[in-house]
């Protein structure tokens, strides 16, 4: 009866399988391990750059009112101005108003009156360089004209214009040999001190009186030279005569 069922069992192998089948079914499954997966890192935000380390231009930011707060501080300058350091000041003030000014854009309500004030802050500009420049060359004439006094009379004796007899005199003789082309020291070395002197570098004039007020005479000069000379007298002893 085995063997006769062996055999059958042979024959089918449906039948086999089938019997594999139930009893895999009953048989207690064995416990299989759990693969726990790994965990994962959290993908963790990266920080957003500071929105305060870009500069961002506001509707507060309006050059206008800070133009015309330049222009203003300018103004209050020049009222007191007297130096070039003074006008220097101003016109860097000015300089400001001006750049800030050119910013405001086309598309501001306030952009007509920028361009009005505009034209006027570069006037005011030019103004005061001027002044500036005015002073710078006053300062200097008067350092040269200074210098040019301090120095001696006497200090300053060329061949052109010699020691003679009774230097520093207002006389026909040393009036004769005034010549042009002579510097300020030669003219006094000849005449003497001057009663008076009018203008400044480059252009002025000295002028002697004599001590009874009857003779005149005045030499003009143009960068430290002798341009031009007259005489007027009513003295009987002075003539007013030029050597050829």
């Amino acid at each position: 009866m085995v063997t006769s069922t062996k055999m059958n069992l042979v024959r089918c192998p449906a039948i086999v399988g089938l019997l594999f089948l139930l009893s895999a079914c009953n048989t207690s499954p064995s416990p299989t391990a759990t693969l726990t997966p790994a965990p994962v890192a959290s993908a963790q935000p990266q920080p957003k750059p500071s929105v305060a380390s870009t500069p961002v231009v506001t509707a507060n930011a309006d050059p206008f009112p800070k133009a015309d707060d330049k222009a203003i501080s300018a103004a209050n300058l020049a009222r007191n101005a007297s130096t070039v350091e003074d006008w220097a000041l101003v016109s860097g003030k000015l300089q400001q108003a001006i750049a800030l000014m050119k910013t405001v854009p086309a598309g501001s309500p306030k952009r007509a009156i920028a361009q009005k004030k505009l034209a006027l802050y570069q006037q005011q500009l030019k103004t005061a360089q001027q002044q500036g420049k005015k002073l710078a060359t006053n300062n200097t004439a008067e350092k040269a004209r200074a210098s040019q006094q301090s120095q001696p009379a006497a200090a300053v004796v060329t061949t052109a214009a010699p020691v003679i007899t009774g230097i520093g005199s207002l006389n026909s003789e040393n009036y004769s040999r005034i010549e042009f082309g002579m510097s300020p020291d030669e003219v006094r070395s000849l005449l003497g001190t001057p009663t008076r002197e009018q203008g400044q570098a480059p252009t002025f004039s000295l002028t002697w009186e004599s001590a009874d007020k009857k003779t005149t005479v005045g030499i003009s000069f143009y960068k430290n030279r002798v341009a031009g000379k007259s005489c007027v007298t009513s003295s009987s002893t002075m003539k007013c005569v030029t050597k050829t």
